[in-house]
């Protein structure tokens, strides 16, 4: 028995000399030197997982970390925004949990200035007795349909609310250089934990590499998106469905953007890209090494936008900035044309329509009440209240707590 503990032994010792100079060896050579372990996350996980905030999943690819912070978002010890709550609730409350993705978070305002929080007080202030609703924000930064429908099987239902709403779109459209979210393979928290700790060394990055290499497809084109229609109405289908099995009423919320400037978070793919996948990504939303995304004019030449629409026919963005630019220098012809374009390519307007549209057409199959946020906003014709694209501020987190009572006292 001695003779084979020590044989063990010295295997042992024998093994981590060996990892130990191959480790050395990797690092000499600049073997992955230019990679982040983040490089072999699916792309569902690189695009959030990065977030300070998130941490990976197994099922649900990542959730919030209990008791982070980053920026004005603070997390509880359960995994939501904002305050702390019981997981029972008091006797006599109505407890209503908002679900969704980043909007529904509240990206770029504080914890007492999101939709949850509003109407929390909306309703504690004008219903009787006060302090009788608990409004709790479950919305996670980046989270799709399908995402939304498993954290509600995984953790929402257990805390028994009365009323849910549920907003999801704005993730499901988008491209995926992978796999679509349901084609995602569920992974373990063993797995996780020892790719995390194996994701520091060059090593075994570098090997991992070169095996994702060897066995990963080249995607198709157009891309997969991450949910699309069919699947994005199913899943919503079946939210709903669980939620009722267990008592809860569901409200829907569509999708309303910024007006007038073209939208440029979804990468516009092209056949015959220079990543030796058959696909080149371009971010529409940088000029000049400036991000416009969150920008509603372009403070540079309209020669720079002029080369950029022509080698770019596309980029709705550009389109728009030039029209504005022809617009100022009196050339009216020019800019009504470029208008025209930019409402042509402002292609993740008419997409993120679409979803909208699916929205209110589950909501009528479903006997759903759907709140119209999209006409809604349209009405107000007000970009300031847009942080970008599609988070708005904290006046427009107050006007969907106002369309959410309404709709609670309609119903």
């Amino acid at each position: 028995m001695r003779s084979t503990y020590k044989n063990l032994f010295c295997i042992l010792i024998v093994l981590t000399i060996f990892s130990l100079l191959a480790e050395t060896t990797a690092r000499v050579l600049g073997l992955d030197a230019s990679s982040s372990k983040d490089k072999y996350l699916t792309p569902q996980e690189r695009f959030f997982f990065t977030v300070p905030i998130n941490k990976r999943d197994p099922y649900l690819f990542w959730r919030l970390k209990p008791l982070a912070s980053f920026g004005k978002i603070s997390i509880s010890s359960k995994g939501f925004r904002g305050k702390e709550f019981s997981e029972e609730k008091n006797p006599g409350v109505s407890r209503i949990i908002t679900l969704g993705d980043s909007c529904t978070l509240g990206v770029g305002i504080e914890d007492d200035e999101t939709y949850s929080a509003a109407l929390q007080r909306i309703l504690n202030e004008r219903k009787q007795p006060s302090g009788r609703y608990e409004v709790i924000n479950a919305g996670v930064a980046g989270y799709s349909s399908l995402q939304g429908l498993r954290f509600f099987k995984t953790d929402v239902v257990k805390y028994k609310p009365d009323i849910i709403t549920v907003q999801f779109g704005f993730n499901d459209y988008l491209y995926t250089g992978g796999p679509s979210d349901k084609d995602v393979p569920e992974s373990s928290n063993a797995a996780i934990f020892l790719d995390d700790i194996m994701g520091e060394s060059h090593l075994y990055r570098f090997i991992k590499n070169r095996l994702d290499l060897l066995t990963s497809k080249k995607p198709t084109y157009p891309p997969n998106r991450r949910v699309d229609l069919p699947d994005f109405k199913k899943n919503i289908k079946e939210l709903i469905s669980a939620a009722r099995e267990s008592g809860i009423k569901v409200i829907l919320l569509n999708l309303p953007v910024r007006p007038d400037v073209p939208l440029v978070v979804n990468p516009v793919p092209k056949p015959g890209g220079s990543d030796g996948k058959g696909v080149e990504w371009l971010r529409p939303a940088i000029i000049e090494g400036k991000n416009y995304f969150v920008e509603s004019d372009f403070d540079g030449p309209a020669s720079v936008l002029e080369k950029a629409v022509e080698k770019y026919p596309r980029w709705a963005l550009a389109h728009y900035f030039l029209a504005k630019k022809y617009d100022a220098s009196g050339e009216n012809e020019k800019a009504q044309a470029e208008f025209r374009k930019a409402k042509e390519t402002d292609v993740d307007r008419k997409v993120i329509a679409e979803y909208s549209a699916a929205v209110k057409e589950v909501a009528g199959e479903m006997n759903a009440p759907m709140i119209d946020l999209v006409g809604v906003f349209e009405a107000m014709r007000d970009k300031s209240l847009f942080l970008d694209e599609r988070h708005t501020n904290a006046a427009a987190h107050a006007i969907i707590a106002e369309e959410i009572f309404k709709t609670l006292t309609a119903n």
